[in-house]
């Protein structure tokens, strides 16, 4: 060993002492580190604990509660997820006027007695925005945009839309509206005289979003089989999605949709309504800049108007889908059953229908005297409405009701709709009649009360209150149309052996997705109110 490094051994033997001392300093203040993150973790869960166990709790009475050292959900919302309906139609059939709470799949619930409809249908403490899009989906990750927007300012915009422009033109869309219909069930149904099954919700569902997106977004979208595609199926998939999100803790859910093929498929969904929607007003607003714009009538020329701040077109579209096309296909398929196991109503519905349109032509007078029609679908709607429970609510602050019943802040309630079903409100309740609403509506007193789009605690097909569906009567006109080039251009029947099996999810209550009708298209078309194929093909405002 040279001299050099002799020296620097002996520096290094030297300092080694002090090198170790300051090692075991630095792995000394490492662990005082861990243990203050320990104990800060601690005190973190623990006064989240703290809070919870004092924080105030609802307190109607829980049917389905956790077990002891149960640490998740899962098992008490196994037990009431088939089974709803039965458990509130047993627990309101005991306590008419006591409500009740539930474990589902959004978490805990509580269920009012329709007799507190009146008390809480107007109460802005109440927010059915929040409930029905911030706590149901996941608007902070991309491809749940549509409900984002949805959620602005408690749906102002979509609500401003729908009342001032959509209500107020239902006149002058009636036309349009059927000639997209005589040409979409031509396309849907076929030709075929012979009889032949068709796939009930399957064929309804793109019948119907073509329809309405020829009055949302004019001729040329609701021939584009992609906007066509992704505005039919975005429901269902974000729905898919959002119950897959939730499996996770919060902390996790973005995390695991830029990982999850699910997540990046309704993300690619957005974007590619973005690709359709985007250049169209791109192309408008070029055109006002030039001051030689067309006057354009549709839905993307009414939201733009009323925009007050940025907004998202296309995903504002995609959530006017999501509110109205698996709703109004819902209907249109249980009418469907419900006429084919009653035919004996086939023939006073046909004879009603050519008897207005040749008096009336196609407006919404027509529609409107169209009386048995919209019977019959209100009673369809009475006997199966899309939910077990609706007048979904989020409560923005701590209320107690009238008779107790507490509902702390960020706890969701709803109304039960067993009323709908009631034998001391309606007569022979649990049969279908297709004149039920016919014959109130004979009666002055009751001409507004029974329609299709009126709501009361004993009929919420369409919600009830200042949140009440805004689109309520676009959807019943937009229905009556579908159904009458059914009736007078085709034949339907049940299937022999067959019987459709509703599918019940919690409060959810779809029509049988597998169902399917024999049909045949007939002879002639039936309809005495020709619409001409120049009529049929020009450009309109809508």
């Amino acid at each position: 060993m040279s001299k050099v490094d002799k020296t620097s051994y002996a520096q290094w033997v030297y300092l080694l002492p002090e090198r170790s001392s300051m090692m075991s300093f630095i792995d000394t203040m490492e662990d005082f580190r861990f243990d203050m993150l320990i104990y800060f973790l601690c005190f973190i869960i623990l006064g989240r604990a703290v809070q919870w166990f004092l924080r105030p709790k609802p307190n109607a009475p829980l049917l389905n509660p956790r077990r002891f050292f149960e640490f998740s959900d899962s098992r008490a919302v196994s037990e009431i997820l088939y089974s709803t309906r039965q458990v509130l139609e047993d627990w309101f059939s005991k306590y008419p006027t006591k409500p009740m709470r539930l474990i589902a799949d959004l978490g805990q619930i509580t269920i009012l007695p329709p007799s507190m409809a009146d008390e809480i249908k107007n109460d802005p403490r109440l927010s059915f925005i929040k409930a029905s899009t911030e706590s149901a989906f996941h608007i902070t990750i991309p491809g749940f945009e549509p409900f984002r927007e949805g959620a602005k300012n408690e749906a102002a915009l979509i609500k401003n839309v729908l009342h001032k422009h959509l209500n107020k033109t239902l006149n002058h869309i009636t036309t349009p509206l059927a000639e997209e219909t005589c040409l979409a069930v031509q396309e849907y149904f076929g030709s075929d005289q012979g009889w032949h099954k068709v796939p009930l919700r399957d064929t309804l569902v793109p019948l119907v979003t073509r329809i309405s997106t020829r009055i949302f977004l004019g001729q040329d979208l609701c021939r584009n089989q992609e906007w066509l595609r992704i505005a039919a199926s975005y429901s269902s998939t974000s729905a898919e999605v959002a119950n897959h999100l939730r499996r996770w803790p919060k902390p996790f859910r973005y995390l695991v949709s830029l990982l999850s093929p699910e997540c990046q498929n309704l993300a690619k969904q957005v974007r590619n309504a973005r690709a359709l929607i985007n250049p169209i007003l791109e192309r408008r607003r070029v055109e006002e800049g030039q001051e030689k714009g067309t006057s354009y009538n549709d839905s993307l020329e009414w939201f733009e108007r009323y925009a007050r701040e940025a907004y998202d077109p296309a995903a504002t579209q995609l959530f006017l889908s999501v509110v109205s096309i698996h709703t109004t296909t819902d209907l249109l398929c249980q009418a469907l059953e419900d006429i084919s196991s009653h035919p004996e109503i086939i023939n006073p519905l046909q004879h009603e229908i050519r008897q207005v349109l040749k008096e009336e032509g196609w407006n919404t007078k027509a529609l409107y005297k169209m009386k048995l029609l919209d019977s019959v679908l209100k009673e369809s709607q009475r006997l199966k409405p899309v939910q077990h429970a609706t007048m979904l609510r989020l409560a923005l602050e701590d209320i107690t009701l009238e008779d107790g019943t507490f509902i702390p802040k960020g706890h969701q309630i709803s109304v039960s709709c067993h009323a709908m079903r009631d034998n001391e409100i309606y007569e022979n309740a649990s049969s279908w009649d297709g004149y039920r609403y016919y014959r109130q509506r004979e009666q002055s007193a009751n001409e507004h009360k029974a329609q299709l789009s009126s709501t009361s605690p004993d009929h919420m097909g369409f919600g009830y209150g200042i949140h009440v569906c805004p689109g309520r009567f676009f959807a019943a006109n937009e229905v009556k149309v579908i159904m009458i080039y059914l009736l007078l251009q085709y034949e339907w029947r049940t299937p022999p052996g067959s019987e459709p099996k509703p599918l019940s999810w919690c409060t959810t209550w779809a029509t049988d997705p597998t169902f399917e009708l024999e049909v045949r298209r007939k002879g002639s078309d039936d309809i005495p109110v020709e619409l001409s194929h120049n009529t049929l093909n020009r450009e309109s405002e809508f």
